[in-house]
């Protein structure tokens, strides 16, 4: 709850032109993008238990995704999961801004496997995106940090989301049923 005031503070700040002095970390990165999830697949028509349990599992793994590379503990399901054999890895050598990357990649593939949510919807999205992007990227004196960072994060969403429309649910909000 209170990382969703947090957000609507900034959000409202942002549109009045207000630099908010507010300190956003990994974490309320990646809940804001959890609660958008939410808000999205509550306020999405269409849409069934079934439905959006699927939606929020590829929304899940696109978030894990973006960032696994960025800790050498963890590993990518990449291999591990039927049908998706890769994805894409990071240049060998080249920083990332993984925060970024969790950001654009969760922008990407809400808006890829919630097709049908509303305009209004879409732009909420859209500036949630812009929001952390603009905080994160002030900070980042290498530019080219972050446009490999958003590239990454896209590149994730994307093969994630090709890879989820040959499981058989996409565009089950098509045919839903009690």
């Amino acid at each position: 709850m209170i990382h969703r005031l947090l957000l609507t503070v900034i959000v409202a700040l942002s549109l009045f032109r207000c630099t908010p002095k507010v300190s956003l970390t990994e974490q309320d990165v990646a809940t804001s993008w959890a609660d958008m999830s939410l808000y999205i697949t509550k306020n999405t028509p269409a849409n069934t238990p079934t439905y959006a349990s699927r939606c929020l599992g590829y929304i899940g793994l696109t978030m894990y995704e973006s960032v696994v590379p960025g800790f050498a503990l963890y590993q990518s399901l990449a291999g591990q999961l039927n049908g998706l054999e890769s994805l894409p890895k990071p240049d060998p050598g080249k920083t990332y801004d993984w925060r970024l990357a969790l950001n654009a990649g969760q922008a990407h593939i809400l808006k890829r496997i919630y097709n049908q949510t509303s305009d209004a919807n879409k732009h909420r999205i859209d500036s949630l995106e812009a929001l952390v992007f603009q905080h994160f990227d002030e900070t980042i004196t290498d530019k080219a940090v972050a446009e490999r960072s958003v590239r990454f994060g896209r590149a994730v969403a994307q093969q994630i989301f090709e890879w989820a429309v040959r499981d058989g649910g996409h565009r089950a909000y098509l045919k839903n049923f009690d």
